[in-house]
């Protein structure tokens, strides 16, 4: 893992609704994120953790403060400045997501879920790079398969091949292991792992299971949308 910083938020709060509805999900959050590390943020269901992720996937903007700098910086770009064209283009080329519900297209094979981000992108695929992948998260044998014709375990490797083929700046995860049995999750688990070494990606999952969370580098507990470290 370099020590190089890919990704730093300052003071980030987010509000949702007004007056008695209100709703302060996130407040005043600070961290700041290696390239090349894998994180883990644990919480309670309604503690901010979605709220975060979707913050550092550049999907929900910050709460504006009065008073109050705020700062989201991904890959040396502070995406707040950023317009939604331009937003969208960043989202796609430096973030990858990975999805409890694997998001698989079921009309195209795990190749063709693979390159889908390329495609949209309008770029070519490597397919030497493809093949790598492939057999890094060992689902050589689901290349020309449906999502039909696979477990839920090979579903979320193509997932994560989807998300690593990019390259992107970071990779977010919301509840990855979230429909696996056991074995299958820690499977995963021992992947997104070895994804951040050898790929050097900077991989975020958000979790409940603290068995999953073990494996990473380092776990952020948040807690009434106050973020700590462990």
């Amino acid at each position: 893992m370099e020590n190089t910083t890919i990704t730093r938020i300052e003071n980030v709060s987010r509000t949702y609704g007004k007056g008695h509805a209100q709703v302060n999900a996130l407040k005043n959050c600070s961290l700041t994120l290696k390239k090349g590390e894998f994180v883990a943020i644990i919480g309670k269901s309604g503690s901010g953790k979605s709220t975060l992720l979707r913050i550092l996937g550049t999907i929900d903007r910050p709460s504006k403060v009065e008073g109050i700098e705020t700062l989201v910086e991904i890959d040396g770009q502070n995406v707040l400045t950023m317009k939604d064209k331009q937003l969208s283009q960043f989202r796609r080329k430096r973030i990858g997501f990975v999805f409890q519900e694997y998001n698989l297209f079921p009309e195209f094979t795990a190749y063709e879920n693979i390159i889908m981000p390329l495609h949209i992108s309008g770029e070519k695929a490597d397919d030497k790079k493809v093949e790598e992948l492939l057999k890094t998260l060992g689902i050589e044998h689901c290349k020309n398969k449906f999502p039909h014709e696979m477990s839920g375990g090979e579903q979320q490797r193509v997932g994560i091949a989807r998300a690593l083929i990019t390259e992107p700046a970071i990779i977010l995860a919301d509840e990855p292991t979230g429909n696996l049995d056991v074995e299958n999750a820690l499977e995963v688990a021992k992947i997104l792992k070895k994804s951040a070494q050898l790929y050097n990606q900077t991989i975020i999952i958000v979790t409940h299971d603290m068995q999953m969370a073990e494996f990473a580098d380092r776990i952020l507990h948040i807690e009434d949308g106050v973020v700590t470290v462990q």
